[in-house]
C-alpha cells in the first residue's frame, strides 16, 4: 500500500495532492490561515507600540515620576544620582541603565520600571542594571 492509499485519504489525479474525505485539511487550511492574520496583527501592534514608545519626542506629554511615588521609595530611585545614599557604583545612572529608554544625550526618558512616566536621565534607582 502506498502512503496516498490511506483508507481515510484519496488521490487527487488533477492536482496530484492527497486530501482528506472528511474535509479536516480545508478547516485545518482555514485555522492556518487564522493564525498567520493573527500572528501579522500581534506583530503590527507590537512594533507600533514599539515605535511610539521609542519615537523622538513620544513621551513629551509624559509626567515625571516623583520620589515620592511608592514604587519609587520602594526602589530608591531619585532624580539626582549623586544625592543617593544607597548607590553603590558611583558611574550608575538612568542614562546608562538597560531599563532607560529614553533618547542619548536627552535630559529624561521613559523607563521600563515606572510604566508611563519619565525618570531624569542623570536619576538613579535600585532597579539599575548596566546597558550592555
Amino acid at each position: 500500500m502506498f502512503a496516498w492509499e490511506h483508507p481515510f485519504c484519496v488521490r487527487d489525479d488533477s492536482i496530484n495532492d492527497i486530501t482528506e474525505s472528511n474535509g479536516q485539511e480545508e478547516m485545518s487550511m482555514e485555522l492556518s490561515q487564522l493564525e498567520a492574520t493573527r500572528r501579522s496583527l500581534i506583530k503590527f501592534a507590537v512594533t507600533g507600540m514599539a515605535a511610539a514608545t521609542l519615537a523622538p519626542g513620544a513621551h513629551a506629554d509624559t509626567p515625571m515620576v516623583s520620589e515620592a511615588d511608592p514604587t519609587a521609595k520602594a526602589l530608591h530611585y531619585v532624580e539626582d544620582a549623586a544625592n543617593s545614599s544607597v548607590r553603590t557604583d558611583k558611574s550608575a545612572d538612568c542614562a546608562n541603565c538597560m531599563q532607560y529608554k529614553g533618547m542619548a544625550g536627552a535630559a529624561d526618558g521613559p523607563c521600563v520600571i515606572f510604566p508611563g512616566k519619565s525618570v531624569k536621565a542623570k536619576g538613579w534607582c535600585s532597579a539599575w542594571a548596566k546597558k550592555p
